[in-house]
């Protein structure tokens, strides 16, 4: 309040031009409300800008850490999966080596299940000169033969028998050194030499 009446007692004192500055001078300057207005509205789209691009890196950020994870996972699976595959070869270089050495251990199993289940028997002829064969069949299946003689002297000659089980057949009119092969389906030849100097 003092102010305002030293003021009125200068103005009293003043030429009217200078109270107008004065009186102009006092009162606040009038203010743009466009540039304001567009100032508020430049600022608020900064700022909406900044917030998107914000919220924008913190969801890459995010996603960014969700692949390093599921790569991360992945190496471990990969890791896990070679791993279990190295352990299953070496299981199964292991069973294979053991399946060879079964294997060798029954390979003369296999060889004795390939030979013939005859037994031949050579035998002098009860009439004339030569011998017989007697071929018996052990096993207990049919066995159908192909015998083929092959003689010291001349052609030879082959002929087909059938064997019953635990039975036996003769072949006839075998001279010294004669070669007599005899062979079935599934099994490895036999072959048997009537001695020449009897």
């Amino acid at each position: 309040m003092e102010l305002s009446l030293c003021r009125h007692r200068a103005n009293l004192l003043l030429p009217s031009n200078v109270i107008l500055a004065t009186m102009n001078e006092a009162q606040p300057p009038k203010q743009n409300k466009t540039g304001i207005i567009v100032l508020a509205c430049a600022f608020a789209l900064a700022a909406g800008a900044s917030i998107y691009f914000a919220l924008q890196s913190h969801h890459r950020g995010v996603e960014l850490v969700r692949l390093q994870k599921q790569l991360e996972d992945t190496s471990k699976l990969d890791a896990d999966l070679f791993q279990n595959t190295t352990a299953q070869l070496q299981a199964t270089k292991a069973k294979l080596a053991d399946a060879q050495a079964r294997i060798a251990q029954m390979q003369p199993l296999a060889e004795k299940a390939l030979r013939l289940p005859v037994a031949t028997r050579l035998i002098r002829a009860p009439f004339g000169s030569g011998y017989d064969l007697r071929i018996q069949n052990h096993s207990f299946q049919v066995l159908e033969l192909g015998i083929t003689i092959t003689p010291s002297v001349g052609e030879s000659r082959s002929v087909r028998r059938v064997l019953d089980p635990r039975k036996l057949v003769l072949v006839n009119q075998l001279g010294p050194g004669d070669q007599i092969e005899i062979d079935a389906q599934g099994f490895d030849p036999l072959t048997v030499t009537v001695p020449s100097g009897q």
